[in-house]
Order: C-alpha cells, then structure tokens, then sequence
C-alpha cells in the first residue's frame, strides 16, 4: 500500500495498568483502490489489525471520520 497519512496514539494510565496503542494508516493499493488500515492492542504487540477499502476517496473520508 502506498501510505499517504499515518496516525499514531497511545493510551497510558500505569494506575489502571492500561497500555494501548492505536494506528490509521490510509493509502491506495496497487490497484489504484484507497484502503485504511488500522491496528490497535496493547503496547508492545502486534495488536489486531483490520484492512478497509473503498471505492471514491469520499467513502473513505466517512469511515476515517467514525474511526477517529
């Protein structure tokens, strides 16, 4: 995927022990087809990753608004 933006945030609270990170990767794959990809876990591991894709960058623009 070619990434176009990259988000990166963590969630730190050591008196809850919570320890999580959240990624937004959005780009265009090889087919000209805009994708977002997300992962989220906890800190220090590969986390759940989830692919998206889409077919005009509007549709895209609508996901990436409920994600965030």
């Amino acid at each position: 995927m070619l990434n176009l933006l990259t988000v990166h945030l963590e969630a730190i609270f050591i008196e809850n022990n919570v320890f999580r990170k959240y990624e937004i990767y959005v780009g265009k794959d090889l087919f000209e087809t805009w994708m977002i990809t997300t992962a989220n876990g906890r800190i220090g591991t590969s986390g759940k990753l989830r692919n998206y894709s889409f077919d005009s960058f509007e549709e895209l623009q609508k996901k990436l608004h409920q994600l965030l």
